[in-house]
């Protein structure tokens, strides 16, 4: 069961209406402009990608309900994007979250996902290790890091520390 389902959650969970919709609302797409369509083709690609795993809520979603089971509030969860310790991406000016990396009881994140980002750092950005992530990688047989991530923990890390290195040039 994902976090991201009400029904799973406790506490002020009525005054939150956390639904995740495929597309955000609040822009008309404009196919005229190659890179915006492209970038939200990528999105779109994203969202398909991480559904198995719980999908991607929104920053200010997550916040909302760290607050409403008293696990933190937008001030730590801030903290914790800007110090590397949860992955986020940036699209159509909101903060995504990749669900796999949340506990669901804590809403934190845990020692596999920390340790994979500090080998991703300064390499990727929030994007490019979202996108990373579900790329089938040679490093992993063709395997894509996500999947390989609660087993193969030591595998995954060499394949992120060899494509971090490589992108670093």
């Amino acid at each position: 069961m994902s976090i991201l389902n009400p029904a799973s959650w406790t506490g002020a969970a009525d005054e939150y209406p956390y639904v995740l919709q495929a597309i955000p609302c609040g822009h008309p797409a404009r196919v005229s402009a190659d890179g915006v369509a492209k970038r939200d083709a990528a999105f779109v690609a994203l969202l398909n990608a991480y559904r198995a795993t719980g999908g991607l809520v929104r920053g200010n979603d997550l916040a909302h309900l760290m607050a409403s089971r008293a696990s933190g509030d937008p001030a730590s969860l801030s903290r914790s994007m800007a110090a590397g310790e949860i992955l986020c991406f940036d699209w159509n000016e909101t903060f995504w979250i990749p669900a796999f990396q949340l506990d669901r009881e804590s809403l934190g994140t845990g020692q596999a996902t920390r340790l994979l980002l500090a080998e991703l750092s300064g390499a990727f950005d929030g994007w490019a290790a979202a996108q990373w992530l579900v790329a089938a990688n040679a490093w992993l047989g063709e395997r894509t890091p996500l999947e390989l991530l609660g087993t193969h923990l030591e595998a995954v890390l060499d394949a992120a520390r060899a494509d971090s290195f490589i992108a670093r040039g």
